[in-house]
């Protein structure tokens, strides 16, 4: 299974990973606003399932999963998918929402190369 990584440098860890898993959690099975989500590749995501637990949160996808955990200095995001082209979409789509929430702290997502 494909996977990459990505550290987030940030001291609101925690908080951005609440806010990523809450937007997500709306778009579960066809939820909430949807319509305007395309990811250019195929439309929304489509989100199986949001776990989270204080610093740490798993989103699963029909294409995969990614993982996250809040350090008190980083946000560190584990995506896996199915092929390549599922886990750059992945990367994408998680790299485009962070940056997006964090933008008042011009967040920015760099994935470490792929394993």
């Amino acid at each position: 299974m494909p996977t990459a990584e990505a550290r987030v440098e940030t001291a609101r860890a925690e908080r951005y990973l609440a806010q990523l898993c809450d937007h997500l959690g709306h778009m579960r099975h066809g939820g909430l606003a949807t319509h305007h989500h395309a990811t250019g590749h195929g439309g929304p995501p489509d989100v199986q399932r949001v776990e989270h637990a204080g610093d740490r949160a798993v989103i699963v996808f029909n294409w995969g999963q990614c993982t996250l955990h809040a350090s008190a200095n980083a946000l560190i995001i584990r995506a896996e998918a199915t092929d390549d082209a599922a886990l750059t979409r992945a990367q994408a789509l998680i790299g485009r929402r962070i940056e997006t929430i964090g933008r008042r702290e011009h967040l920015t997502v760099t994935w470490l190369p792929r394993e």
